[in-house]
């Protein structure tokens, strides 16, 4: 159905910032002054950055829809994996785009696997998992190749490039996703950390 295809697409971002990890010798070239600790950052504040979001998003999808909070996902790691190939002469520019991606990122696994247990159930849901791990891999597997890949045979700022991919995505999520409504949560209703 076109909800499987769509959750199906947005999976394959789930794990973006794998390129980074790819591509940090590469980086570490460019900025010889900089300590091994401060290139890691750029691979490390994405995954740091995902926390804030798997918190927020809870909230947020009391004051908008799942999709739009997806939407905001895939915008979030598109526009900020694209960065660096248009600033990329300071560690800082690399580390707001890492944060981006990693906000990104947040939104994206907490939203897909709630809209996975509202729209499947039974079979049907472990059916959709399993899709959804398997292109959470082959995403992966993805963006490192194709990034490191880039790396080596051009500078490395072309290998955000990958980051791109993005934009097929969204099209593909946007149109093929259903719209939902935010959710209600009754004035008695506590939510642990978040209230």
């Amino acid at each position: 159905t076109n909800i499987i295809v769509a959750i199906a697409a947005i999976s394959t971002l789930m794990m973006t910032y794998s390129l980074q990890s790819a591509i940090l010798s590469s980086i570490q070239g460019s900025f010889p002054m900089a300590t091994d600790s401060q290139i890691q950052l750029v691979y490390s504040i994405c995954a740091l950055s995902t926390l804030p979001t798997m918190f927020g998003t809870v909230k947020l999808s009391q004051i908008i829809s799942k999709k739009k909070c997806l939407i905001i996902g895939i915008l979030l790691v598109t526009v900020g994996g694209l960065l660096p190939v248009f600033l990329h002469s300071e560690l800082w520019m690399l580390y707001v785009s890492s944060v981006l991606i990693g906000l990104g990122v947040g939104f994206i696994n907490v939203s897909s696997a709630t809209l996975i247990s509202e729209h499947f159930q039974g079979p049907d849901k472990g059916r959709v998992m399993g899709i959804q791990s398997a292109l959470h891999g082959v995403g992966a597997a993805a963006f490192s190749l194709l990034g490191g890949a880039i790396a080596n045979r051009m500078d490395w700022k072309w290998s955000f490039l990958v980051y791109a991919l993005g934009i097929p995505v969204l099209i593909i999520f946007a149109v093929l996703m259903p719209e939902d409504k935010p959710e209600k949560v009754l004035k008695t209703e506590k939510i642990p950390f978040l209230t």
